[in-house]
């Protein structure tokens, strides 16, 4: 049996031991960040981004049939519209209230046609990114049309049931803040500065059901999970990054009235597409140090790694 201990006495570490640190962390994801530039991941973020798009019309306005007309559940409905309008770019609001509008008015027919669109259109989503996942893991063998088709449609099933428990969460703290802030105002401006707490774990749990759900073999969890928890903030970063960026970009005057909004969808879906493939490169590379990992460890005794940290292996 053989455990993993580190000393009890640690040196001191000036300045250039932690550079070196930021250093080799940098060298272990640069692999990962290069391969973004290839032909063959911009042809991956594409298909991922237009079909994400078609995907996210269907799925939100399914998300709103589930709540409004079949759950009645009018507050988890208006939640899960703020929490959208918090996160989105300001630019895609009309496209949102168009797609709540959808949502209102058309009912349960909206939601009969964007089921059968959703499970059309997730195939595109997945597919491209299954292939990224098995060619980072190493993975040859593809599965057949009929086994992704039983793999994806209970992944998107399970990730719609992650997002539903946390508008449940939003909609518990909605009404909270409701009953506190009796100011439309004050309850819009706190409830939008907190949207990123519910945002950042719902996305890491659905990025993580990615990551883990879709290659075809085995891969570790640990990796997994703290990629997905790293591209999630990464995500989040971003796209309130691209809203302040958004003034400067000025779609409106490039594309005018009509086209701004969709346009302003479509790069943010472009740029995300590329922040899951990075975490589809990453989550098949040993980036943390191995302590945070479920790997076995195999070391001669008392032999230090890149950080000084030594190893007693005790038989």
């Amino acid at each position: 049996m053989a455990t993993t201990v580190s000393d009890l006495a640690q040196p001191e570490h000036g300045a250039g031991f932690y550079l070196r640190g930021v250093w080799l962390f940098f060298k272990r994801m640069w692999p990962a960040i290069y391969d973004l530039s290839t032909a063959e991941a911009y042809v991956y973020a594409s298909a991922v981004a237009f079909n994400a798009l078609l995907s996210f019309f269907a799925f939100l306005v399914l998300i709103g049939n589930v709540l409004e007309n079949w759950a009645r559940w009018h507050e988890g409905y208006e939640t899960a519209y703020r929490l959208m309008m918090a996160i989105a770019p300001a630019e895609a609001g009309s496209v949102i209230r168009a797609l709540d509008s959808v949502t209102r008015n058309l009912g349960k027919s909206a939601s009969l046609y964007s089921t059968f669109a959703l499970i059309f259109t997730s195939s595109g989503v997945l597919m491209p990114l299954e292939l990224a996942l098995n060619r980072a893991w190493g993975i040859k063998q593809v599965r057949s049309t009929i086994k992704q088709q039983l793999v994806y449609l209970p992944l998107v099933i399970t990730c719609a049931a992650v997002i539903l428990c946390f508008v449940a969460l939003a909609s518990v703290w909605d009404q909270a803040l409701a009953k506190i802030l009796p100011f439309e105002a004050a309850h819009k401006l706190v409830f939008n500065s907190t949207s990123a707490i519910f945002a950042a774990p719902c996305i890491t749990l659905v990025f993580f059901l990615i990551y883990y759900w879709l290659p075809n073999g085995k891969v570790q969890t640990s990796r997994v999970f703290f990629t997905s928890a790293a591209m999630a903030v990464l995500w989040v970063l971003m796209t309130f990054a691209y809203r302040l960026l958004l003034p400067i970009l000025n779609f409106r005057l490039r594309y005018g009235r009509d086209l701004f909004a969709i346009v302003t969808v479509i790069t943010w879906f472009f740029i995300s597409s590329f922040i899951l493939l990075l975490g589809a490169n990453l989550s098949a590379r040993e980036i943390l140090p191995r302590r945070f990992t479920d790997e076995e460890q195999v070391r001669t005794p008392v032999q230090p790694d890149e950080f000084g940290t030594r190893v007693v292996v005790e038989k």
